[in-house]
């Protein structure tokens, strides 16, 4: 739980009466109407990392990247959910799989960076793949 402590100060000046000397300064006579006004706030926090350290990196894979139509997903263990967001966090595909292995069509979606949730047992893994659909020969 965070405390935020905010402090709004309103300084109202009624009156202010500045005075010119003859060495070109001013003097600041009088003010008032000066209030504060104060809150608390309590906000709960709640942190998600994006991977784990269960998830084998080792009998994962994923091609190609960057990806033209089919994303090839392949695992040791079953794939239990797979989960598409864009860049802004916009959740576009949920898909249960519960296989080693699977293909997410891509050909619908518009060039750029995705993430892909992947989902296996107790462990997850958040990949970003490129969708472009040309190629590019070097």
């Amino acid at each position: 739980m965070l405390n935020f402590h905010f402090n709004w100060i309103r300084i109202l000046l009624d009156q202010i009466i500045a005075k010119h000397n003859s060495f070109g300064k001013h003097n600041l006579l009088s003010y008032s109407n000066y209030s504060v006004c104060t809150s608390t706030i309590s906000l709960a926090v709640t942190i998600t990392t994006l991977a784990n350290q269960g998830f084998d990196r080792s009998t994962f894979s994923y091609y190609p990247n960057p990806v033209l139509d089919l994303l090839n997903l392949s695992n040791s263990q079953d794939i239990v959910r797979i989960k598409l967001f864009n860049m802004v966090g916009q959740q576009l595909l949920s898909k249960e799989i519960n296989a080693s292995s699977t293909q997410i069509d891509m050909s619908n979606y518009t060039n750029g960076a995705y993430f892909i949730q992947v989902t296996t047992g107790k462990s997850m893994k958040i990949i970003c793949v490129v969708k472009n659909s040309t190629t590019h020969v070097y």
